[in-house]
């Protein structure tokens, strides 16, 4: 987000936005941590929608992503406090 600041101000935007959503609220993520130090928005969030909930939209609007798989961050999947290290990630 740090880097992302001063090019999102060079095109005229004025916000960062994520993919954030209302369930994702509940969970300890440090992302969202650094999204809200630096005013990054959460549309789906703020309006308290659920990752069930946007894919029930996303059907109806017959997007091609309605039903795609979670795919999240690889480093998400090593516990807290422990370093991450390539061996982790191969793993």
């Amino acid at each position: 987000y740090t880097r992302m600041t001063p090019i999102i101000r060079e095109q005229g935007f004025t916000a960062i936005v994520n993919g954030t959503n209302a369930d994702d609220l509940g969970d300890y993520r440090p992302g969202l941590i650094a999204a809200g130090e630096h005013e990054v928005r959460s549309p789906a969030a703020e309006a308290g929608l659920t990752k069930a909930e946007i894919r029930t939209l996303s059907a109806a609007w017959e997007l091609p992503t309605h039903d795609k798989p979670a795919s999240p961050c690889l480093s998400s999947r090593v516990q807290y406090g422990e370093a991450i290290t390539p061996e982790k990630l191969k793993m």
